[in-house]
Order: C-alpha cells, then sequence, then structure tokens
C-alpha cells in the first residue's frame, strides 16, 4: 500500500483529471489496466494520485502505524484472470485466503 502510495507522488501513466471521450467507461485493458470511468478518466491514474490523500487522511485520523499496517488492500490472487468478473473471483480469493489465515497471502 504504502509503494502504491509512493508511486502515486511520482508518476500516473495519465493525467487524473484528462478526458478522453474515445475512452469513456472502458473496460480494463494494456492501456487502462483499471478502466476508465463515465468521462474518460484513466481509473488507475486517479487510484494513484488519490492514495496519498487517503494515507494523508488516515495518518491524520490518528492511527497508529500497527493499526494501519494492518490494513489490507487485495489485488487479487495470480490465478489470470482477464475479465471484470474473474478479477472479482480473484479479489474475493484473496479475502478468504487472508482471513483463513492462509500463509504468503
Amino acid at each position: 500500500m504504502l509503494a502504491f502510495t509512493a508511486l502515486g507522488l511520482f508518476w500516473t501513466p495519465y493525467a487524473p483529471s484528462a478526458m478522453n471521450g474515445a475512452a469513456r467507461n472502458a473496460p480494463p485493458s494494456a492501456a487502462h489496466p483499471f478502466g476508465c470511468d463515465s468521462l474518460g478518466r484513466d481509473v488507475l491514474s486517479r487510484t494513484l494520485e488519490g492514495a496519498g490523500s487517503t494515507l494523508t487522511i488516515a495518518l491524520a485520523a490518528g492511527f497508529t502505524a500497527e493499526e494501519y499496517a494492518r490494513v489490507h488492500a487485495p489485488i487479487g490472487l495470480p490465478i489470470g484472470a482477464e475479465t471484470p468478473e474473474e478479477i472479482a473471483v480473484s479479489v474475493t480469493a484473496q479475502l478468504i485466503a487472508v482471513r483463513a489465515g492462509l500463509p504468503g497471502v
């Protein structure tokens, strides 16, 4: 999570607020790994940019480092998921594995 936040401070694949009418509601692809929103903005770029604000708010809210370290932001198990449905299954599988206490997750 911290690496994701740090990355967003220095790099995003597209300008987070740049709109592209041709990419409106585009599904995840090689060009836009998280897809695009209804205004054609790249969701990965917006997520990277927003991670810094989220971390700042969490730290300002008085969470300790130990409490923040307990936050789990799943990105899914590497099962070769490509469609949104398959990605949802991989994230759900990771959540179940974490809850079950499986090592390495």
